[in-house]
């Protein structure tokens, strides 16, 4: 039932079907779970910057329930981690982060918010695209979607400002 593993520091974030956890991975050969918070059955992507954790839950076929929101955690203390707030979306699925910069893919559109504040997200655009998946590489983002790839180019000064480079076709 895991959706997503994602590192940071000497932290291992998972997200599944039924929660989020955090491992401490500083020995890789005795990864040490310090925590888990567990939620309605969804799929359940995550990203962290360390201090802040952003989960993305959704359903569809395989996942069931009707949950579709990104939830921002304080994860400072991560034996405790503190949901902040919830923000409802149609389908998110994919996020990346970049400093203070969230994109989440929802259905028909890439949100792109700002979260220099975790507490209060603040949508500052999008990217209109219906994308599954993304992947964000220093001043690029590539968009999956069910029959494509988007390579876009970001200005890492304005994040809203994003030029397509590529598509490919499947």
């Amino acid at each position: 039932d895991i959706e997503t593993i994602f590192t940071f520091e000497e932290h291992l974030y998972i997200g599944s079907r039924l929660g989020m956890y955090i491992y401490d991975i500083s020995d890789p050969a005795f990864p040490l779970r310090l925590s888990e918070v567990q939620h309605l059955r969804s799929c359940d992507p995550v990203v962290s910057n360390g201090d802040f954790t952003y989960v993305t839950l959704h359903t569809n076929e395989r996942c069931f329930g009707t949950i579709n929101q990104l939830e921002v955690y304080n994860t400072v203390d991560k034996l405790r981690p503190e949901l902040l707030t919830t923000i409802q979306l149609e389908r998110p699925i994919g996020l990346a982060l970049n400093d203070d910069v969230l994109y989440v893919t929802d259905k028909g559109v890439v949100r792109i918010f700002d979260v220099s504040n975790p507490n209060q997200p603040d949508l500052i655009g999008g990217i209109p695209k219906d994308a599954f998946d993304l992947i964000l590489l220093n001043d690029r983002i590539y968009l999956i979607g069910e029959n494509e790839l988007t390579q876009y180019a970001i200005n890492l000064q304005d994040p809203t400002d994003v030029t397509v480079l590529s598509t490919i076709n499947f």
